[in-house]
């Protein structure tokens, strides 16, 4: 009869408690049964202690009793885990999530219980965004979302890391390969453009060449013509002189005869 007493006893404090549990964790009541087994922390507490519980995380994490308690629900665990160190890990998701405004927007869109299991996994698996952003795959299509990243086993964000590298490589060597073509397209450019001047130049040359040809050929044809004008003038004065000096003779010869006649007579 005392057993019977004990087990009545016992099974109405699992009931109270269960049901207490099930108003805390309003998400966990259709597999209130399946949580309790994964979590015997939640019975084992008083109802006071878990409401406790979820007050504390919720003024670490800085959000409202019901946002805890949906965290709560996804994952009873992180009701164990210490509160400053959870407050340390969502400050440093929020910093490497800042490396893509689609990480930002996913850890913005992300639900409780979700957040709570990225938040309950080690501070190396955090490291995994780290190296996704240093192999240039931040916010990357072809990733999938930031829980799935952090909580899936290491051997599957070892294939994602590999091809964040095979495709960062690939991408590097096209950059390579048109920053050659590039400077390829450049090179014949400014060969061309030196090929262009120095035919100017050969061209300003040449005609240099030939207008001081010219003014060479302009200069003889002055001085030849300034030569002829200066013979023809003095052409002029000797056929001057010498019809003056026929004309002076003539003169002569005329008195001469005159006076020749005059003696005669």
């Amino acid at each position: 009869c005392g057993c019977l007493t004990y087990h009545h006893i016992w099974l109405s404090c699992l009931q109270e408690r269960m049901a207490a549990v099930a108003q805390l964790l309003p998400d966990r009541a259709p597999r209130l049964a399946r949580a309790v087994c994964s979590s015997p922390f939640l019975i084992s507490k008083s109802p006071r202690a878990l409401a406790r519980a979820i007050q504390n995380l919720a003024a670490a994490l800085d959000i409202s009793p019901w946002a805890a308690a949906r965290m709560a629900s996804g994952q009873p665990s992180i009701l164990n885990s210490n509160a400053e160190q959870l407050k340390h890990r969502l400050q440093r998701l929020q910093t490497l999530a800042s490396a893509s405004r689609r990480w930002q927007r996913q850890l913005a869109a992300m639900n409780p219980a979700a957040l709570a299991r990225c938040l309950v996994c080690p501070d190396t698996t955090l490291d995994r965004l780290a190296l996704l952003t240093d192999a240039g795959a931040a916010g990357s299509s072809k990733l999938p979302l930031i829980q799935l990243i952090l909580t899936r086993p290491a051997v599957y964000f070892e294939e994602l890391l590999d091809d964040a590298k095979a495709r960062q490589q690939q991408r590097s060597q096209e950059v390579a390969g048109a920053a050659e073509a590039t400077g390829s397209k450049g090179s014949v450019a400014g060969q061309q453009l030196r090929d262009v001047s120095g035919a100017s130049s050969e061209s300003s040359s040449s005609s240099k060449s030939a207008a001081q040809h010219r003014s060479r050929v302009n200069s003889l044809n002055g001085n030849n013509r300034s030569s002829r004008n200066t013979g023809a003038m003095a052409t002029k004065d000797n056929l001057k002189d010498r019809v003056k000096a026929a004309l002076a003779a003539l003169k002569i010869n005329g008195q001469q005869s005159v006076a020749t006649a005059k003696a005669r007579g």
